[in-house]
């Protein structure tokens, strides 16, 4: 994580902007959707603005295992910090770790 920080001084752009905060795509007027609530409010969104009439039920087809992942604690920090205008702005709480126990995540030293 510290290299890929590091990368990220020199080259906003590296990783094709996974890494690159959301706030950097912020601007007045924009809507935003969280991921963890779903696509149905984007499609009923999309469908009122269009007026395309599209369903907002989407089937999960692929649903994938989830994986055991481990993070370390100052890996947990670094994204805090790196993150810290986009949990601000997108109204996310920095120290609510309930995606840890949903995805199956372990926190090591």
């Amino acid at each position: 994580m510290s290299a890929t920080l590091a990368e990220y001084k020199i080259n906003p752009y590296i990783r094709a902007n996974h890494m690159r905060p959301q706030i950097d795509y912020m601007s007045d007027g924009i809507r935003i959707f969280r991921y963890e609530d779903g696509l149905q409010e984007v499609i009923a969104y999309i469908s009122k603005y269009t007026g395309a009439g599209l369903t907002p039920k989407i089937a999960h087809k692929k649903k994938s295992e989830k994986t055991a992942l481990t993070i370390k604690k100052n890996t947990l920090d670094h994204i805090r910090s790196f993150y810290a205008q986009d949990f601000l702005n997108i109204n996310y709480d920095p120290h609510d770790l309930g995606f840890i126990e949903r995805e199956n995540i372990q926190i090591s030293g």
